[in-house]
């Protein structure tokens, strides 16, 4: 657990509620955030309260063999269609059965609830965005800058998670709110992709980079993008598709990785 977090952990339950035992002076802090998300008790007055955190639906188990791993891969691949086509209320099992030719018991087997499976695509959909982003960076053209790329990072972020709200807006806030309680170290979780782009361009433009401590300009710059995206999709969505939100954000990253460290209270 970092110093600047409060809450400890206590433990977690699968695979729906991670109880987290905190002071009751620092709950204000955090029930803003868990309102969609959790409901809190507590026993007496002063004394500790408990959260009880509704998680992500989660597959169920991951396929071993072969024909087990196409079943999956076909239900993934029928879900997604029908999301990126009709959206989330037209993802049934009656009709994610018929598309992918794969039997409800069958679909039962591998993720006990819809959401489950569209949490597994969106899994997937980060993960060729960061794969895509990191080949983006080593074919960025020779009078590229840091700042045309992390216009591209930006940029491509921005496009994924109006993509994600399109298709699943109740699970696309879950997924943003389920990475803030791994930040902060209050769930684990295997599946969900992390992102290497940011390090990526600062070895591709380490002369624009400033001398500060590398580690902690890459920590900062991670913790500013997670900030900014989660606040921005909770609390002000009609930012994602204004134009000058992709430059606002990307003078911000800009701004953080290149500024000079010349302070005296910075050396001191």
């Amino acid at each position: 657990m970092e110093e600047f977090s409060p809450f400890a952990p206590v433990c977690l339950f699968p695979p729906r509620l991670a109880v987290v035992c905190f002071s009751a002076f620092n709950a204000t802090e955090f029930r803003g955030f868990c309102d969609t998300m959790a409901k809190t008790t507590s026993d007496k007055p002063g004394h500790h309260q408990v959260l009880q955190v509704e998680l992500l639906a989660r597959q169920r188990k991951r396929p071993q063999q072969s024909r087990s791993v196409a079943l999956v891969v076909a239900l993934k691949k029928a879900a997604r269609e029908i999301l990126e086509s009709d959206g989330r209320q037209a993802l049934t099992l009656q009709r994610l059965a018929d598309y992918s030719g794969v039997a409800v018991s069958s679909i039962y087997e591998y993720f006990p609830a819809l959401d489950a499976l569209v949490n597994a695509v969106f899994v997937d959909y980060w993960e060729e965005l960061l794969e895509s982003l990191m080949a983006e960076v080593e074919t960025l053209p020779p009078r590229a800058s840091l700042y045309d790329g992390l216009l591209m990072l930006v940029q491509g972020l921005l496009d994924m998670q109006q993509q994600l709200i399109r298709m699943d807006p109740e699970v696309a806030e879950k997924y943003l709110q389920y990475g803030e309680l791994r930040r902060l170290e209050l769930v684990k979780s295997e599946d969900m992709p992390r992102s290497g782009v940011t390090q990526a361009l600062m070895r591709r433009f380490p002369d624009e980079v400033s001398s500060a401590n590398p580690d902690k300009l890459i920590f900062l710059a991670l913790q500013t993008i997670q900030a900014l995206f989660r606040i921005i999709v909770l609390e002000k969505p009609g930012y994602l598709t204004e134009k000058d939100t992709v430059v606002l954000l990307a003078r911000t990253l800009h701004g953080l990785l290149t500024a000079p460290v010349d302070d005296e209270r910075a050396r001191g």
